[in-house]
């Protein structure tokens, strides 16, 4: 009885450590961000049918979906770079992602992959 009890208490307390050591990592990753803004060219966007939100966003036109969008723009060294994200913007917004369209950006300059659309 003791040690399945001592068992117990030492999974949780391996789980409470893991737990904290995912989330110190995500905090310092995302503090360590160097965002650029920059334009981009919408190569392709592919829209989910869904839109995300409850009656009061509906109503004041605020709900959200979510995008597959494939973008190409220039990095700060001058080269070329094409990128596809999952990417989740407002409803009343989708008209800024349809294919040869051009948005503004901000990408991690350290990993171009990162990108956002700045609403």
């Amino acid at each position: 009885m003791i040690i399945t009890l001592s068992i117990i208490v030492g999974i949780i307390i391996v789980i409470f450590i893991s737990l904290y050591l995912i989330i110190a990592t995500a905090v310092k990753k995302a503090s360590n961000t160097n965002w650029e803004e920059t334009n981009a060219l919408v190569v392709a966007s592919r829209f989910t049918s869904r839109t995300m939100g409850d009656e009061i966003s509906r109503a004041q036109g605020e709900t959200v979906r979510r995008v597959e969008l494939t973008v190409r723009f220039k990095l700060r060294d001058g080269s070329e770079f094409e990128g596809k994200r999952w990417v989740t913007i407002k409803t009343k917004h989708s008209s800024w992602l349809y294919e040869n369209k051009v948005v503004t950006i901000m990408y991690d300059t350290s990993n171009p992959k990162r990108f956002k659309i700045k609403e």
